[in-house]
């Protein structure tokens, strides 16, 4: 689905076209809106694992960076979209695509688990599975 985000106010001829991952493209959006009016840019920042600087160009759709990694991550965090994982079974999706960058770590079992069973997942994102 294909989404138009107008920049600018209703004066300016600027535009950002937004590919999402889903049909309900402009939930995830509206939700992004409504817990940065609640509670911050920072801390929404924190919770979806970006910046607050990130989260102010999504906003305001100048975002050039991975809009489906950003649009998963909020659906995970705040709409409860969830992904069944081999290591640790029902996971929401922000917390999957956090395990999935994470480094080789031997620091416990389920560590080196998580980073085996990442590699193969049918969960794993399409640019990081190289």
């Amino acid at each position: 689905m294909t989404i138009i985000i107008k920049t600018g106010g209703d004066t300016s001829p600027h535009t950002t076209v937004v590919t999402t991952t889903t049909g309900d493209s402009q939930l995830w959006l509206d939700t992004l809106r409504e817990q940065v009016e609640q509670h911050g840019q920072r801390k929404v920042g924190k919770v979806i694992g970006y910046s607050s600087a990130v989260v102010s160009q999504v906003l305001s759709g100048k975002y050039t960076g991975d809009w489906a990694k950003v649009e998963k991550k909020v659906r995970g965090a705040y709409l409860g979209d969830t992904v069944m994982c081999p290591v640790l079974d029902e996971l929401a999706v922000n917390l999957c695509l956090e395990h999935q960058a994470k480094p080789y770590r031997s620091t416990n079992r389920q560590a080196v688990m998580l980073y085996r069973a990442c590699k193969g997942c049918v969960h794993r994102r399409e640019k990081e599975a190289k």
